[in-house]
């Protein structure tokens, strides 16, 4: 399974968050990490396509199989994703 980062390059909080992910320091997650930047157009579209068109969003936003992911940060020391949250698409 893969998770989705949504970020943009412009962003304080996407940027510790990719900090976190960069260094390793993900807990609690065997699953492939997939970083989209939505500053571009490719990145943009998807995260229109996928996210905003059915819901309010905001970046640093993480999904996995259409359900949002809290993004936790412990002490600004690790990030974990809880993604047991409700489906995307109603």
């Amino acid at each position: 399974m893969t998770i989705k980062i949504y970020t943009a390059k412009h962003c304080g909080p996407c940027q510790e968050v990719m900090r976190l992910i960069n260094e390793g320091k993900i807990v609690g997650n065997d699953d492939d990490i997939e970083v989209i930047d939505i500053e571009t157009d490719d990145g943009f579209a998807e995260f229109n396509k996928r996210i905003l068109s059915h819901s309010d969003a905001i970046v640093p936003s993480a999904f996995k199989d259409d359900k949002q992911c809290k993004i936790l940060i412990e002490d600004g020391e690790t990030i974990t994703f809880d993604c047991q949250s409700t489906s995307l698409h109603k």
